[in-house]
């Protein structure tokens, strides 16, 4: 379960269901300065990838 959490805390908006400690565990973990930026480039990535070639 830790391994399924911790990777679901990573893939942020790439994870299709996440559950509520994730969304803590993403919130704190993008307060770090540097993983905020990574972060933001992760997510931007997954709207693109969803408008592009999900048509979502």
């Amino acid at each position: 379960m830790g391994e399924h959490h911790g990777w679901g805390v990573l893939k942020g908006d790439f994870e299709e269901d996440p559950s509520t400690s994730q969304i803590i565990g993403r919130l704190i973990l993008t307060m770090i300065l540097g993983i905020d930026r990574l972060a933001d480039v992760r997510d931007i990535a997954n709207i693109l990838y969803r408008l592009i070639w999900k048509q979502e």
